[in-house]
């Protein structure tokens, strides 16, 4: 929304800055060239598209929108782009100097999507006027009208192998089509009628997966149409799931308030947590797979909008069996603002306001307290020194504590409590090491920390706006 497309090196970690010339405006798309050597960004504010080199951030060419761009891709070879208009046309455009190689008045109305087959010899059009269409490239001839769609058209995607197209629509179908017999295969059975965003292959074309407005992602043998796996709701874990030495499990809260846990290789339901309480603010699996603690609301307050009453509750993650509720007094969802699960599962820690101004709704001073998840005992607690927390989490090798509200971070050990150190900025990720941690500030930087000794590493800046997620390579 800033204008701004930040481009980093995933091996050195500098970054490469580049701004578009809408200053008030932003990025609506953006792609890569297959050979990753060049980027091409649209801006609806000032409708123009414009050409970067990847390694340069040099701008090297600018074209004026014909009106309304709904898509953007790159030829396979890179030397032209090609774009799908809201007046039912597409272009190719030179990709170095610029000059219009065609317009194709392919549909009447909204051409919503344009793709390149895998060889670039044709191009798949997805439109309101609900049909797929494909065009040849060198004579600008459509091959096939692809009917069957009952509304809107969303995306149009070919397969790897540039024998198949998938198609999706408002009314949540979506098809596959084989253009050696452009028949469509049976629409794949989604449960509902949700509009359906996007559909894409995997690299080896054997599975497509796609995404709608219920929430819901679906992955589908691309041959037999047969629905393979389906994730669905809204994870609430406050870390990355890993599975490093057991299945990799995510936790997705249902609107009835129950809590699904999948494993997400398989995509198989393990168990589904539920139990009388109002709602689900926070939950977490162990890393071996074994356990889940979830935070529920058990009890409104006398205004029926704070929660009143909560408890966390600690899970056999297999069988979805409730092993342990913390008593009221020792979790409550006014007063505790941030959990941390540790890798066993074995530890909970809760970061909870021990002076709150109801007046003013704010906190004035933080606890930390650790629970024993097997039996509920509080094992040790000291005073943060600071308002809210907001974050907290463990150390890789679970020997330090980080607690952070918006302005600083502080660190201390996991057993006797001590403070260990303290920086500026709100707490984001630690290296998988353990070796350093980041921070992020009000000014949209990014600072790194040495865990050892406290010393600003690095400040990576650029950024026009609020970082919203940061992390390390493995």
């Amino acid at each position: 929304a800033d204008g701004q497309l930040l481009v980093w090196d995933a091996n050195s970690g500098d970054q490469k800055v580049f701004r578009s010339d809408a200053a008030d405006g932003g990025l609506r798309f953006v792609t890569y060239s297959d050979d990753g050597t060049k980027i091409a960004t649209f801006s609806e504010d000032d409708e123009q598209i414009r050409i970067w080199g990847a390694t340069t951030g040099e701008n090297f060419l600018s074209i004026t929108d014909k009106g309304g761009t709904e898509s953007i891709q790159f030829s396979p070879d890179g030397r032209a782009v090609l774009t799908s208009n809201t007046d039912g046309w597409i272009y190719m455009w030179d990709a170095f100097g610029g000059g219009e190689i065609f317009a194709l008045e392919a549909h009447p109305n909204f051409a919503r999507d344009a793709a390149f087959s895998p060889d670039g010899a044709y191009i798949v059009t997805g439109s309101d006027d609900t049909t797929a269409r494909v065009w040849n490239v060198e004579t600008g001839e459509e091959e096939y009208t692809l009917l069957g769609h009952g509304n809107w058209l969303t995306s149009a995607a070919f397969s790897p192998d540039g024998t198949l197209i998938a198609s999706t629509d408002l009314d949540g179908v979506t098809k596959l089509w084989d253009l050696s017999a452009p028949a469509s295969i049976p629409e794949l059975e989604h449960e509902d009628e949700a509009p359906i965003w996007l559909a894409a292959f995997t690299p080896d074309g054997r599975r497509l997966v796609t995404g709608g407005a219920d929430g819901i992602v679906n992955v589908w043998d691309a041959e037999s149409g047969d629905r393979l796996n389906s994730f669905e709701g809204f994870s609430h874990t406050n870390k990355p799931f890993d599975g490093s030495d057991g299945p990799a499990i995510i936790p997705i809260s249902n609107e009835n308030g129950s809590v699904d846990l999948w494993d997400v290789n398989s995509g198989q339901l393990v168990s589904n947590l539920s139990g009388e309480y109002i709602w689900v603010s926070w939950a977490d699996v162990s890393g071996d797979g074994q356990i889940a603690v979830t935070v529920t609301c058990d009890e409104f307050g006398e205004d029926g909008e704070f929660c009143a009453l909560g408890r966390a509750r600690v899970w056999e993650a297999t069988s979805g069996e409730e092993m342990l509720a913390l008593p009221y007094d020792a979790i409550n969802d006014d007063e505790a603002q941030a959990y941390a699960l540790n890798h066993d599962g074995s530890r909970l820690l809760v970061g909870s306001c021990a002076e709150f101004d109801e007046e003013e709704f704010e906190c004035f001073d933080s606890w930390l307290t650790t629970y024993d998840t097997a039996t509920g005992d509080e094992i040790a607690s000291w005073p943060v020194g600071f308002g809210a927390v907001r974050w907290i989490d463990y150390s890789p090798d679970e020997a330090t504590i980080f607690t952070s509200n918006r302005e600083e971070t502080r660190l201390w050990d996991a057993t006797s409590g001590e403070q260990l150190l303290e920086a500026a900025g709100f707490y984001k990720t630690t290296d998988p090491q353990g070796q350093c941690f980041v921070t992020l500030t009000d000014n949209f930087a990014a600072m790194i920390w040495d865990m050892r000794t406290g010393v600003n590493l690095g400040t990576i800046t650029g950024h026009r706006d609020e970082i919203t997620s940061i992390e390390f390579s493995p």
